[in-house]
């Protein structure tokens, strides 16, 4: 397909109430392992402002899927009911890379081989399979608690107005508390003016073909294809959703980022790769629709590995955090 052959179609064009989102009726869940120590203490600063303001915040212990495959003989057991091997490549790994390598050059982003190979020619990696029992725990909390909305965050995840203060070391700054506030004030203050109707999930981070969904004057476009998921909103309905298919996804695990934009796009997945999982694995049935998902037109937030950040990792200020080993914190 050609770039932006799947960009979907603008919000609206209804009459239904728009969404409201207040803090008390929200969580927002951190996921981060207690070995850690060095983004707990960054994803602290986050927590503390965001519970100042009167969002309901919690830090989720993260599963941690290498010791778990080790536990089990190097990977070929199961986990929480995941088969640490649950899904190969649909036509076996060199057909899988070749279709891949056509479908991203189709896309105006060719990847070399070795990369595709990488991320798509193989099983989920422990991490990855780690990182998906961990989004699943924060969804059952989700649903348990009747939170109106939940923002998952990884132990990563940087507010893009907290870049330049991250960058010179100065963790500490009052700009990235406030930073951390502004995301969030943005995200509610978005949803109350542009959400219209049933809504399952919104990507506050990187989102690639953004662009081609982009309508005037709108901050918030149909999800066209994620990137990365450091920053990911779902509704109580989206959280009961992808629950409902729990089992399935348990099947067939890919990396998390990967997992929601098949179940965001279902058939009209940019990727064959994509298309062939929602098919074969994720639906439900042949008639099946995907999420009502949505992303950031200019994305909230970023990535501590972010080029821009990693740029300056040995930086230190006298106003930064103590406690934070920024080359670590990179690792």
């Amino acid at each position: 397909p050609a770039k932006g052959a799947h960009a979907a179609p603008p919000l609206g064009g209804t009459r239904e109430p728009r969404s409201s989102l207040t803090p008390s009726r929200c969580g927002v869940l951190v996921i981060n392992r207690a070995a850690r120590a060095d983004r707990r203490a960054w994803m602290q600063v986050g927590v503390d402002s965001l519970r100042s303001a009167g969002w309901n915040v919690a830090i989720v212990e993260a599963t941690d899927g290498g010791r778990t495959v080790l536990a089990s003989g190097g990977g070929s057991g199961v986990t929480d009911g995941i088969s640490h091997a649950s899904y190969a490549p649909p036509w076996g790994a060199s057909e899988s890379v070749r279709r891949l390598g056509r479908d991203f050059a189709s896309l105006g982003r060719p990847r070399p081989a070795s990369e595709v190979r990488y991320y798509y020619g193989r099983p989920a990696s422990p991490p990855e399979v780690g990182l998906v029992l961990s989004n699943l725990r924060c969804l059952q909390i989700a649903v348990r608690r009747g939170w109106d909305w939940t923002l998952i965050l990884e132990d990563d995840c940087v507010p893009m107005g907290a870049v330049g203060a991250v960058r010179s070391g100065r963790w500490g700054a009052p700009e990235v508390s406030a930073a951390w506030r502004d995301m969030l004030s943005t995200w509610q203050r978005t949803v109350q003016e542009e959400v219209l109707g049933p809504c399952h999930m919104i990507n506050l981070g990187a989102s690639i073909f953004a662009e081609d969904a982009q309508r005037q004057g709108s901050a918030l476009v149909r999800a066209p294809y994620y990137w990365c998921a450091q920053s990911v909103a779902f509704s109580l309905q989206g959280a009961a959703w992808i629950l409902a298919r729990e089992r399935r996804l348990r099947g067939a695990v890919v990396a998390w980022d990967d997992m929601l934009t098949v179940l965001a796009m279902g058939g009209e997945h940019p990727l064959e790769w994509g298309r062939e999982l929602w098919r074969r694995h994720y639906a439900t049935h042949a008639a099946d629709s995907p999420m009502v998902s949505l992303c950031f037109r200019r994305r909230l937030s970023t990535q501590l590995s972010d080029s821009r950040i990693q740029r300056s990792a040995g930086a230190s200020s006298s106003a930064g955090r103590s406690d934070i080993n920024l080359p670590t914190v990179l690792s």
